[in-house]
């Protein structure tokens, strides 16, 4: 199975009951102290990327040459600020 192991099953995991409510292999409690700990509040979406692609894709970003775009939320900013792995 591809991919990694916080992606790889919707819908909680049948390996560990103890799993997210994404399927990833962190419990939900970690993964919202993650969340609540950066600047947004909050995870990123697809929509979050297809935004910033789609101003790429557009007119107005005409001029843009060279540049890097960084669709983290913020997170290269606070990565002090976040919890350092799962509970044991």
């Amino acid at each position: 199975m591809g991919g990694p192991p916080h992606s790889r099953q919707r819908g909680g995991s049948r390996l560990d009951p103890h799993a997210g409510r994404d399927g990833s292999v962190y419990g939900d409690e970690f993964l919202d102290s993650v969340a609540s700990a950066l600047p947004f509040g909050r995870f990123g979406t697809p929509a979050d990327v297809a935004s910033t692609v789609g101003f790429l894709c557009s007119d107005k970003a005409a001029y843009v040459s060279g540049s890097f775009f960084t669709v983290d939320g913020g997170l290269g900013a606070s990565l002090a600020r976040l919890p350092q792995g799962p509970p044991t």
